[in-house]
């Protein structure tokens, strides 16, 4: 294996639990006679399936497919390999965040999209209105839990939807 695959396996492996990794180790080996990052994604994407608020979403169109928001896809074609083995090397601080607010139908959501097929990353959505619950204290429970599960499956785009309901 090349340095860059044992860092992709790595990072595809991240945010499973000891026993969750291993049965994808397992099965990768079994199904492919190798380690492969496809199919250790895969056993990801079920983990965040089983959680009742993020929603991992498979399609996303490239940044090509979006007409306009030239400075935003300017700046984050300069972030694009900014998870890279040779970036780490060079000292690159990946971004943390980004807070993109509008009207409705200007491309948050479309843009969020593109950003997470342009990085190669897991796009997780996040829909806030799910989160909120009438019982004291709850919401703010489901709120660390996701948080905890979107931690963990780091490097990803988090997609929170609908943030003004919060």
């Amino acid at each position: 294996y090349t340095d860059d695959e044992i860092y992709k396996n790595s990072v595809a492996l991240q945010g499973l639990t000891h026993l969750e990794a291993e049965d994808a180790v397992v099965l990768c080996l079994q199904s492919e006679k190798k380690l492969d990052e496809r199919v250790l994604l895969q056993e990801k994407k079920e983990v965040i399936r089983r959680s009742e608020i993020l929603e991992y979403i498979e399609q996303s169109p490239p940044m090509t497919d979006i007409g306009g928001l030239d400075s935003a896809k300017e700046y984050f074609e300069m972030y694009n390999n900014q998870f890279s083995v040779e970036a780490k090397e060079f000292g690159v601080e990946p971004l943390r965040g980004v807070l993109m607010v509008g009207i409705p139908g200007c491309g948050k959501s479309l843009i969020s999209k593109a950003v997470s097929a342009s990085w190669s990353l897991p796009l997780l959505r996040l829909d806030v209105g799910k989160v909120m619950s009438g019982l004291v204290g709850s919401s703010e429970q489901k709120m660390r839990e996701v948080i905890s599960q979107a931690e963990a499956c780091a490097p990803a785009v988090l997609w929170i939807d609908e943030i003004e309901k919060s």
